[in-house]
């Protein structure tokens, strides 16, 4: 039936060999097994290799349900020697219920395809990419769903760290993201987690969701630390990146702003953004939640709100601006004290409902001032960190 892909040494047809021990069940349907470096060889049972460095040229499928690779330490390493560009793939293409866990990854992309309750945990990517570049990310998930992305470190990969271009309900969880052009990116899907993971020095956005057609909805980025980006933090965008929950995130020491939304119907709540070049918070799209959130240090505003948000209890000091507005909004029970330019400041043209905030510095302030100042006894504890 045609020649036989990536076969292993214990199931090639003569003549062929590799140098990993695979057993192989795939088809026989597959092109023919290269000498090794072999391409894109098929898994079809559990595996758990021995100590060592296991070449591959283009990467391997796992081609059966519920299987285990577990590396144990071991290095798969795509090109071993070779150029950055020259990685490949390993390949879960409508697979149910695998593992790969305990893996030194090199030049090689994860790819779940249409593939469900899979768990990528525990692993080590290092210049993780593809030929063609779009792929270019440790793990790639695309139109799947329920997987659990955990435990890996991922350092210098040729995109980002993980992608989910289209699914639902997948944990990203206790990852270690350094280098990488994007940390994680949702493009499309509902439902997903990120949670605990710590990004950084990015290249570009720690996270991005958004900002496509299909734009990402219902998905929680809860706890993460991202330090140290070139461009925002945390960037939602799109108009139809809507009802995501931003959650006791910490993100500080960007380049430009801490958290960044800009789109519709979410929720931003108490998350920490110290000391970014450009703004805490930026936000720009209405009938979001911006509540209990803390912006201290940053070089130019602690929040910058436009459209009608409502902001509720939220903390600004040592900023230059605490709190910009330039358009019509809710505040109450904020606290915005101790900003060398202003604590407050509406733009002309701007309306702004103020009920309960402390700040002394206002300009354009419904009333001319806030309702406390920002020495009133009782009315709040700011611990002021250091940088």
């Amino acid at each position: 039936n045609g020649p036989h892909e990536g076969c292993f040494q214990n199931g090639c047809p003569p003549g062929h060999s590799t140098s990993l021990p695979f057993p192989d069940n795939c088809p026989w349907t597959d092109p023919s097994c290269s000498p090794s470096p072999f391409q894109y060889c098929d898994l079809a049972s559990s595996l758990t290799l021995s100590p060592g460095n296991y070449p591959v040229q283009n990467g391997f499928e796992i081609c059966a349900n519920n299987i285990v690779l577990d590396c144990d330490g071991a290095a798969i390493e795509a090109n071993p020697g070779g150029t950055f560009n020259a990685g490949g793939v390993i390949r879960l293409n409508n697979i149910q219920g695998s593992t790969i866990k305990n893996c030194n990854i090199k030049h090689l992309v994860v790819q779940l395809v249409f593939s469900s309750f899979n768990t990528i945990t525990s692993n080590i990517f290092i210049n993780s990419t593809s030929p063609g570049g779009f792929t270019s990310q440790a793990v790639r998930i695309a139109g799947s769903n329920s997987n659990i992305i955990s435990n890996n470190q991922m350092t210098a990969t040729g995109g980002y760290g993980v992608g989910i271009e289209s699914g639902l309900n997948n944990t990203i969880s206790n990852n270690t993201i350094t280098s990488t052009p994007t940390g994680i990116l949702i493009i499309s899907g509902s439902d997903n987690v990120l949670i605990n993971n710590k990004i950084t020095k990015s290249l570009g956005n720690g996270i991005q969701i958004g900002p496509f057609f299909f734009g990402p909805s219902n998905n929680k980025i809860i706890g993460n630390t991202i330090t140290e980006g070139v461009l925002d933090g945390i960037k939602l965008e799109g108009a139809f990146t809507n009802f995501n929950t931003l959650a006791g995130n910490t993100v500080n020491n960007n380049s430009q702003s801490g958290i960044k939304v800009l789109s519709v119907n979410n929720v931003i709540s108490n998350n920490t953004a110290n000391y970014n070049n450009d703004t805490g918070f930026w936000i720009d799209g209405g009938y979001n939640l911006i509540s209990n959130n803390t912006a201290i240090g940053n070089n130019i505003s602690g929040f910058h709100i436009n459209s009608n948000n409502q902001v509720l209890n939220n903390i600004a000091s040592l900023n230059s601006i605490g709190f910009e507005a330039t358009t019509t909004l809710n505040a109450a029970n904020n606290f915005f004290c101790l900003n060398s330019q202003f604590d407050a400041k509406v733009s002309p043209g701007g309306t702004i409902t103020a009920v309960n905030n402390s700040c002394d510095k206002v300009n354009n302030w419904p009333g001319g001032k806030c309702e406390y100042i920002c020495g009133f006894q009782g009315r709040v504890t700011v611990d002021i960190p250091t940088p």
